[in-house]
């Protein structure tokens, strides 16, 4: 009796610490930071810190150019006790000296990705960049939903300069503007040529240093100048007085 009384008792013991042991192994430790201190600008624990893709290379930040796209990566840490979700990106480009917005960066949607306490996520963000040679600060945004809300969290602002695109001689707009430019020269060139060029040198050069079709011209315009002299003597021989034909006959008999 005495024997079956300890059996259960070692049993019941032995069924109270396994239980114990589950139940720690289910809570989690919620990590937080004792020095936070919530503000208004920034009232929760949200790790942000992001970097621009081939651009940004030990702090230092590479030029933009007007028509390119970059990619932002993001790094994201929560260390709030609740779970948070990563719902979309936007953003701005301000005027650096007077914080007014030169362009919005285009909203999207990403997710939702879920971060838990003491989690870390990462995601990209592209910005289209079409502004004017200058510079601007980047400023990201992130939109969250937490703690049943809608909220927009800022980042690090980024001091980038924009400048115009480089032109490579192998772009095919370039490449189609000079061959236009080229053919657009070359017609002028050929119009003023026919217009002028060729009149003054049929006049000048000699037949064998002419084209086949100005030679054939300048022997034709010969051709009209003789026959026009010897229509003009005619004319005057039928205009000339019978005693001065006579006269100019007896002349030409006795030379």
């Amino acid at each position: 009796m005495r024997f079956s009384v300890l059996t259960s008792i070692i049993a019941l013991a032995g069924f109270a610490l396994a239980e114990e042991t589950v139940e720690d192994a289910d809570i989690v430790e919620i990590v937080t930071d004792p020095n936070f201190v919530p503000t208004q600008e920034k009232p929760f624990n949200f790790l942000i810190d992001y970097e621009i893709a081939f651009k940004e290379h030990d702090g230092i930040i590479d030029d933009f150019y007007d028509g390119e796209t970059v990619e932002l990566q993001y790094n994201f840490r929560s260390l709030e006790a609740e779970t948070v979700h990563i719902i979309g990106v936007g953003g701005e480009l301000l005027d650096p000296v007077t914080g007014v917005v030169a362009a919005n960066i285009t909203a999207s949607e990403i997710g939702p990705l879920e971060v838990a306490n003491n989690q870390t996520v990462l995601f990209n963000q592209k910005v289209g960049i079409n502004l004017a040679a200058t510079k601007y600060v980047l400023a990201p945004a992130i939109y969250i939903q937490y703690d049943g809300k809608f909220m927009m969290l800022g980042s690090k602002n980024k001091l980038i300069t924009v400048s115009d695109p480089k032109i490579s001689l192998f772009n095919p707009q370039l490449i189609i503007a000079e061959i236009i430019l080229g053919g657009t020269i070359f017609a002028i060139a050929y119009s003023l040529y026919q217009a002028y060029a060729t009149k003054y040198l049929s006049g000048v050069l000699p037949e064998n240093l002419l084209p086949v079709d100005k030679k054939s011209a300048k022997k034709a315009s010969k051709q009209a100048s003789r026959e026009s002299t010897s229509a003009s003597k005619s004319d005057y021989a039928q205009w000339l007085p019978e005693t001065h034909k006579s006269l100019s006959k007896k002349n030409k008999k006795k030379a």
